[in-house]
């Protein structure tokens, strides 16, 4: 090794970028590449040297462009006008260039450690820059950014999202505390917004990018846009994504799921079937539709403010093939157990009417709305006064389509593009959403729909233990049944893939574990007080609405955003004085 290839060496030890084993691939990844015949402008090109090594980084330094003159059939370049040739030279740097320490001339065992260690850090990095060595890569640790956005443009796009309202989602609220801006915006119309907003209040300063105002309502916000979609299951995503070692743990309950899945819809089909050959039995689905927020328009300035929120329940018959809807705003009822009771004993006691005597619901298993003690309470209530069965089935987590949800797909796309100034007009939108067979049957509600059956829960002593005093997991019940001659007895499965039957005597505390015992002295007690309890209101007065979401109503009537004819709805609707906090959406 001669002197200056020595004292290079040392060098780059010094400053930690020798790398013996990357040198010895780099040499046999050359030799391999010259018995393959590469062609030696493909090997010296950047691309063909590997990135992210600091060796192969300095030997490729190591190569310099020559220029030379390149001569024209026609014309001869001058020398000003020298370019580079695409045939790589490689080379050492001049020796004449480098400091006198590194002669040739010098004795090469003279060069060791102690000769390198009199050379501080900037002498060494004068040394490896000189040859072409590049230290360190300092792109993006300086402290300024030449295209940085400017704080007052950053502050402006977050100025402007902040205005918007936001909404809990629909359908995965349960899952995830992330908010929502109204279906109708997307980032299109959101920046063009902006846009409009930044030349009408703030014209004199620069705004932000397309680009820009995407990532700062990325990184900023945890919000997200609007779009009603069918939820995925968490267990199937699961187990599609597990490796196969744990697809062999999760098979087991992966497999349960889906044969509860399958079983229950195929219980469904079994009674849509009966239903529709039959003059006693009724089989229903429901649900409630996610907000219709009310004014619906695509004007700019109804993004800016808060709606009155109306819901609209669905119960679709799937033996007749018709759709019956519930439609109320927040300021009747809210969207509670007392609502869901109500809606379903008004359905139930029409068709009790009609002659029918055994109803098969099915639903999803939400509990604040369809799986809790004050439905079943109404069921209870319903099944002893009206003399008739009732089975509920609920459909396997994540796996709740039903053809319910054809009525709220249809009436989703038939409010895209319409105007709707007054909860009365969403009325007739969805009776006139079906364009053949019966329309949907409307039922405006009132309060004095809104039932209290609440009140049914004090009558009942047990809600706690089954006959064989095991505690009942009411979040985990598949099917519960109520038969009119055991009017205290709930029957219910955990599971559809089991014939057992457990069952909760409400009526009094579990002195025994025998359900025959238990059932034959159910329909010896007399009929609790319950049966002849009238039902009371749920609410004595209209509900009021904030004064954030009001002062927003009544800000579109007086912009003429909503016309002049609808302007005495809004300015009687009842309010409070609190306003809304920050945190706080329009579904709270």
């Amino acid at each position: 090794m001669s002197r200056r290839s020595k004292i290079i060496a040392l060098a780059l030890a010094k400053s930690e970028i020798t790398d013996s084993n990357a040198e010895d691939e780099h040499v046999n990844n050359r030799n391999n590449d010259v018995e393959n015949n590469v062609p030696l402008e493909r090997r010296m090109s950047p691309n063909f040297i590997e990135t992210g090594n600091d060796l192969l980084s300095f030997k490729y330094n190591l190569r310099q462009r020559t220029p030379v003159k390149i001569q024209n059939d026609q014309t001869v370049s001058n020398e000003s006008e020298e370019i580079y040739s695409p045939v790589v030279s490689e080379y050492l740097p001049p020796q004449e260039n480098t400091p006198s320490v590194l002669t040739p001339d010098a004795d090469t065992e003279s060069i060791n450690d102690e000769f390198i260690e009199n050379y501080n850090n900037e002498q060494i990095e004068d040394i490896l820059r000189e040859i072409g060595t590049i230290i360190n890569d300092k792109r993006g640790r300086h402290g300024t950014r030449k295209n940085a956005v400017p704080d007052q443009v950053k502050q402006s796009v977050r100025d402007h999202i902040s205005q918007m309202p936001l909404v809990d989602s629909h359908y995965v609220r349960n899952r995830t505390c992330k908010q929502y801006l109204d279906e109708q915006l997307n980032f299109p119309i959101l920046y063009k917004l902006y846009l409009e907003w930044m030349n009408e209040k703030h014209s004199d300063q620069v705004v932000a990018t397309s680009r820009q105002y995407r990532e700062i309502f990325k990184t900023d916000f945890n919000i997200d846009f609007n779009k009603p979609k069918k939820d995925q299951c968490p267990r199937c995503d699961l187990f599609k994504n597990s490796t196969e070692t744990d697809k062999t743990k999760l098979e087991y309950e992966y497999a349960l799921h889906i044969a509860n899945k399958n079983v229950v819809r195929s219980l469904k089909d079994t009674d849509k079937h009966r239903a529709k050959h039959s003059d006693s039995v009724v089989t229903a689905c429901y649900d409630l539709q996610k907000i219709l927020n009310t004014p619906h328009s695509e004007v700019s300035v109804f993004y800016y403010k808060r709606k009155l929120a109306t819901y609209n329940f669905t119960i679709y018959d799937m033996g007749k093939h018709k759709g019956y809807c519930y439609l109320w705003d927040e300021t009747i009822g809210r969207k509670g157990s007392n609502e869901i009771s109500s809606f379903v004993f008004d359905f139930i006691k029409t068709r009790v009417l009609e002659g029918y005597k055994e109803f098969n619901f099915y639903s999803d298993s939400c509990g604040g709305q369809n799986k809790n003690r004050t439905v079943f309470a109404m069921y209870a209530y319903a099944s002893r006064i009206f003399n008739i069965h009732i089975n509920h089935h609920f459909f396997e987590v994540a796996h709740s389509q039903s053809e319910g949800d054809a009525m709220h797909a249809l009436i989703e796309r038939r409010k895209k593009h319409k105007i709707i100034y007054v909860p009365q007009q969403w009325v007739t939108l969805i009776r006139c959403a079906k364009s053949s067979g019966e329309p949907y049957e409307v039922k405006e509600v009132n309060q004095d729909n809104i039932l209290d059956f609440k009140q049914l829960l004090p009558c009942y002593k047990n809600w706690e233990h089954d006959v064989n005093h095991v505690k009942v997991s009411w979040s985990k019940i598949m099917h519960i049944h109520f038969i009119s001659s055991l009017p205290n007895i709930i029957k219910f499965q955990y599971d559809y893939l089991s014939d057992n039957e457990m069952a909760i005597n409400l009526a009094q505390d579990i002195k025994t574990v025998s359900l025959r015992a238990v059932t034959r002295r159910a329909t010896k007690e007399p009929q609790n007080s319950e049966q002849e309890l009238p039902i009371s209101k749920a609410y004595n007065a209209p509900l009021p609405l904030s004064t954030a979401k009001y002062k927003d109503l009544i800000s579109l009537c007086n912009s003429n955003a909503i016309p002049t004819i609808y302007h005495d709805y809004f300015i009687n609707l009842p309010h409070v004085k609190t306003i809304l906090p920050n945190n706080m959406t329009d579904s709270d």
